[in-house]
C-alpha cells in the first residue's frame, strides 16, 4: 500500500483480481509473479494465502476488524503470536 493514498479514489480506479482457492500452486505463482511485475501501480489485495503475501510490501494484520499489526510476512511471523497460530 501507499504511504498515503485517498480510498475512495483507489476504490474508483482499482482493478479487482478475484483468484479461486482452487488454482494450482504453479498457477497462482505465476499469476501473481505477472500481477505484481507491473512496479507502478498499488494493489490492495486480501487474502490468506501464502503466494500472495510473500510477495506484499506491506501486510495489515487484522483481527475482529481491528488493525493488530502491520509490515511485511516474516515480520508479521517474528512479532504476533496470531499471525504464527494462523499459519500452524
Amino acid at each position: 500500500l501507499a504511504k498515503h493514498f485517498n480510498a475512495p479514489k483507489l476504490v474508483q480506479h482499482s482493478n479487482r483480481i478475484s483468484l479461486s482457492s482452487a488454482l494450482d500452486v504453479e498457477t497462482e505463482n505465476l499469476l501473481w509473479d505477472r500481477t505484481f511485475a507491473r512496479g507502478d501501480r498499488t494493489y490492495l489485495v486480501v487474502s490468506h494465502r501464502r503466494p500472495a503475501l510473500e510477495r506484499a510490501d506491506r501486510i495489515l494484520l487484522m483481527v475482529d476488524g481491528a488493525i493488530e499489526g502491520m509490515g511485511t510476512l516474516g515480520e508479521l511471523l517474528d512479532r504476533h503470536e496470531e499471525m504464527r497460530r494462523l499459519w500452524a
